[in-house]
């Protein structure tokens, strides 16, 4: 993956970990992730693993800046979709962050989410995960800017659409995700 600025490097397998509990603990408010995981922190930890080392680290990319208060979870082009074998390997740390009875309702989200995604090539953002302490100094900018184009992502925090916004995503969709507790979901595309 090509980046435009030193200060963002691929995270060392070592690192991934530590990308992990960070991504969890960001996430801990944002809706789709509380949607997942029920809002119970210990799936919250297992669905961020699950996002490091079994599908960005596996498929794609974990990028982080230089002293870990911010990582990006990048998908290439065409990663989308695991194929089904990798797709059923995942599934027991799938179910183990939703939950054994949320699982159904979540993979029927999770198809919605797939089925948004725009039909010419892109790399899809994940999660952008920024420490809570250090919100607010431009660090998810500096992520964003080092990014593939086009880049898709999906978010249902109305401050994560605003900072996407700034940042050159344009809503293409709201998505509805099933169950009555589901937030909507904004899928975003920036060329």
């Amino acid at each position: 993956m090509t980046l435009t600025t030193p200060l963002i490097r691929p995270a060392a397998t070592v690192e991934r970990d530590a990308v992990a509990a960070l991504v969890a603990r960001a996430f801990a408010d944002e809706p789709f992730t509380r949607w997942v995981t029920a809002g119970r922190p210990a799936r919250l930890r297992r669905f961020a693993h699950l996002a490091v080392h079994e599908i960005a680290a596996a498929h794609g990319g974990v990028l982080v800046d230089a002293d870990l208060t911010t990582a990006a979870l990048v998908l290439p082009p065409g990663a989308v979709s695991p194929p089904p074998r990798e797709a059923l390997r995942t599934l027991p740390a799938l179910a183990r962050a939703t939950g054994l009875p949320r699982l159904p309702l979540v993979l029927a989200g999770f198809a919605r989410l797939e089925r948004a995604h725009p039909p010419e090539s892109h790399s899809t953002l994940i999660m952008l995960a920024v420490t809570p302490e250090r919100r607010g100094e431009g660090r998810a900018g500096v992520m964003l800017d080092a990014l593939p184009h086009p880049c898709y992502l999906e978010t249902s925090s109305p401050a994560g659409r605003r900072l996407f916004e700034r940042h050159g995503y344009e809503v293409r969709d709201t998505l509805a995700l099933p169950g009555r507790d589901a937030p909507p979901v904004w899928s975003m595309v920036r060329v």
